[in-house]
């Protein structure tokens, strides 16, 4: 038994576009946290170590936010990728029904 998959490959392009969008957005994001580090002094002199932890945490965070940019552009990539085969491949089909090659 054959079933046909029928792939949107604009909806496929609008959802790598999306993802890409969401990635410069997260990315911002992500520099306001690398450029507005809390330090350990800010939290004064009794809270030092505190002050330290919401650091560490915060660099953390940057670092989280730094992956999820890339997850998301390779997956927009990937995506991206994928329309770019579906459409070629039909257009090949599509040849080839038209000329009756095989």
């Amino acid at each position: 038994m054959t079933e046909n998959v029928v792939v949107d490959t604009v909806a496929l392009q609008r959802l790598a576009q999306s993802l890409r969008n969401s990635a410069t957005e997260v990315s911002t994001r992500a520099k306001d946290v690398h450029n507005n580090q809390f330090e350990a002094a800010k939290a004064g002199a009794a809270y030092a170590a505190q002050g330290a932890k919401i650091h560490d945490g915060l660099e953390k965070v940057g670092s989280w936010l730094d992956h999820w940019v890339q997850a998301t552009n390779a997956t927009a990539d990937a995506f991206g990728s994928a329309s770019v085969t579906y459409s070629n491949t039909d257009k090949e089909n599509a040849t080839t029904l038209d000329t009756g090659k095989k």
